[in-house]
């Protein structure tokens, strides 16, 4: 099987890699320009000055990591009743508790991928706030 791909004139990069003869599918004066390449070419492969191909060295897409963001609801909603509760009674001796609780309230939202939120959960688990099976259903 033979295919053909056109070289970017600037750095010799193929593409438009094909095994249909350019000249039926591309306009002449754009298929005039194709070369003949070797059966495992792909666009992205570079033929270099002397027209030997080097194949495209494959690099991995960075993982995407989903955040985790609640509303107010399903944040609070995470937590028991007696939890809730608990965390209403200790807002005005916990600052950290008060601060988180008001961000909250204010925002609507609460990043959970956050490092500091996540910290912040940890220590209501810690101060036993919280239960870690709550702490379970909030962080990611």
């Amino acid at each position: 099987m033979t295919k053909w791909a056109f070289p970017d004139p600037n750095n010799g990069t193929l593409v438009d890699v094909t095994e249909i003869d350019p000249a039926k599918i591309f306009v002449a004066e754009y298929a005039a320009q194709f070369v003949e390449v070797p059966d495992d070419t792909n666009n992205g492969d570079v033929r270099n000055s002397k027209g030997k191909i080097e194949k495209k060295e494959f690099v991995a897409p960075p993982e995407v990591v989903q955040e985790k963001v609640l509303t107010e609801a399903d944040f609070l909603s995470s937590l028991t009743r007696d939890e809730r509760k608990g965390i209403k009674a200790a807002r005005a001796s916990n600052e950290d508790l008060d601060d988180f609780m008001t961000m909250l309230e204010k925002r609507t939202l609460v990043n959970m991928s956050d490092a500091d939120n996540q910290a912040d959960v940890k220590a209501f688990v810690t101060a036993k706030l919280i239960s870690q099976a709550s702490a379970d259903k909030i962080l990611p």
